[in-house]
């Protein structure tokens, strides 16, 4: 919310202040460390566009594409040496490896192919088109382009792989390599849920869009209302998460997100009565807090869940193996 072109009002735009400060360990004493490490203070950063010092708050620069492909082909590199060095083990030992390690080996090998990169792959989906956009915007880069357009193939490319293995998708070795993109996604008898992950990534691709290139609060705030709504639907229609509470966070976030985006359109022209902001705003942080508590709740229920499966699995295991073994059947005379 803070990266779109719109006046939040003070008591929103400090609570902001403070999740940006322990996101970014501002409680921490920057200043000395740095002056500590390098004898000299830590050099300032002056405001200049208002949109552009909000980008740089949040960690997007034009230098943020080269450093964003620089830690993409480090991650690679890295990631290929390490399985490299599991492929040549595996070459050199797998037939005299014991038949539990051989389980476990296989499934490293597995989730590190394919599940690692795909997985970093949509955390960095977001930052990666943020710093496209922006080095396209203040540069025209040919390598922006040529990214973004990766990226926003990525969505189709997903959900052509998901399609093409539905009948596999529930199979445990498929699950060991591609499971990330259908991770909690109820994939027997809806295969109208596979384009969950998909449509996630549009959606950030869209924000990504509105945010560095629309000025106009308006069209960012009514883009994104749409695209949310769009969620909504889906959710509704499909309920695509294996297990209901997953299905509930989902749509909880996504009805909780619309709300906030509905509640600021007034923080636009429509209201310039700062006393009325001050008050919305008062609403729009109870959104915000009742969205918080309900995902820690529900988290909480969760593991609480999990944990009381995992007990009870193993409180059966040991009384099956504490169990008498059945008397042998006498003897026919």
């Amino acid at each position: 919310m803070p990266l779109m072109a719109l006046s939040l009002p003070g008591n929103v735009q400090m609570i902001y202040d403070e999740f940006d400060k322990i996101a970014n360990l501002d409680f921490l004493p920057k200043d000395e460390i740095y002056e500590y490490l390098f004898g000299k203070p830590l050099p300032e950063v002056s405001h200049g566009d208002i949109k552009d010092y909000m980008l740089k708050k949040a960690g997007f620069s034009k230098d943020d594409l080269f450093k964003s492909i620089f830690l993409v082909v480090v991650a690679f590199v890295a990631l290929a040496f390490i399985i490299g060095l599991i492929v040549l083990l595996g070459r050199k030992c797998f037939w005299r490896m014991p038949k539990s390690v051989k389980k476990v080996y296989l499934s490293l090998r597995n989730k590190l192919m394919f599940n690692s990169v795909l997985r970093s792959l949509l955390q960095s989906y977001l930052p990666l088109c943020m710093s496209c956009m922006v080095s396209i915007t203040h540069e025209g880069k040919a390598a922006g382009y040529i990214l973004l357009t990766f990226l926003a193939l990525c969505p189709f490319v997903v959900i052509f792989i998901l399609k093409r293995q539905t009948v596999a998708l529930g199979h445990p070795y498929l699950k060991q390599r591609i499971g990330t993109l259908y991770q909690n996604v109820e994939t027997v008898g809806k295969s109208q849920a596979l384009y969950f992950i998909p449509l996630f990534m549009i959606r950030r691709l869209i924000f990504a869009i509105m945010a560095t290139t629309v000025n106009d609060p308006l069209v960012q705030t009514f883009a994104m209302m749409y695209a949310s709504f769009a969620l909504i639907a889906f959710y509704v229609v499909v309920w695509p998460m294996s297990d209901t509470i997953n299905n509930v966070i989902q749509l909880c976030n996504e009805v909780f997100l619309f709300t906030c985006v509905h509640i600021s359109l007034t923080f636009t022209d429509y209201t310039t009565d700062p006393e009325v902001r001050h008050q919305i705003g008062n609403v729009y942080l109870v959104f915000l807090g009742f969205n918080v508590s309900v995902n820690v709740l529900l988290i909480l229920i969760t593991i609480i869940i999990q944990a009381r499966i995992a007990y009870l699995n193993r409180k059966s295991k040991k009384a099956a193996l504490k169990a008498p073994a059945p008397a042998p059947a006498p003897a026919e005379q």
